[in-house]
């Protein structure tokens, strides 16, 4: 009886161990990567020190969400769970201001770069 148990309990330990949520879990800097790599390469030229870059965790429940120019059009993040990665630019004294990517928090998808004046 004590083997079955132990056994049950082994296939269970590897089969949520390779099971798991399907989540890939990122570091700081490979989120910044992610954003940084769906930027323009205009936008890129004027980002300053890029790799430290803040990142922001923006919950659905805890804001009104954004309004941001996505691959197809103007999207807001209104209910969704995202990073905001912000990114410092030369043009930042110019009133244009700073680059904010959203990221889907979960699946790590480009959802848009925010607005700027």
């Amino acid at each position: 009886m004590n083997k079955r148990i132990l056994s049950v309990c082994l296939f269970m330990l590897v089969f949520l161990q390779t099971a798991g949520c399907g989540l890939t879990v990122k570091t700081d800097q490979e989120i910044i990567r992610t954003a940084y790599e769906n930027l323009s390469e205009n936008t890129k030229k004027t980002i300053v020190d890029w790799e430290n870059a803040k990142i922001e965790i923006e919950k659905s429940n805890d804001s009104a969400g954004y309004l941001v120019g996505g691959p197809n059009g103007v999207v807001s993040t209104k209910g969704k769970d995202t990073y905001m990665i912000t990114f410092q630019t030369d043009e930042h004294e110019v009133s244009l201001g700073p680059v904010c990517v959203f990221l889907d928090q979960y699946s790590y998808d480009f959802i848009g770069v925010g607005l700027r004046d």
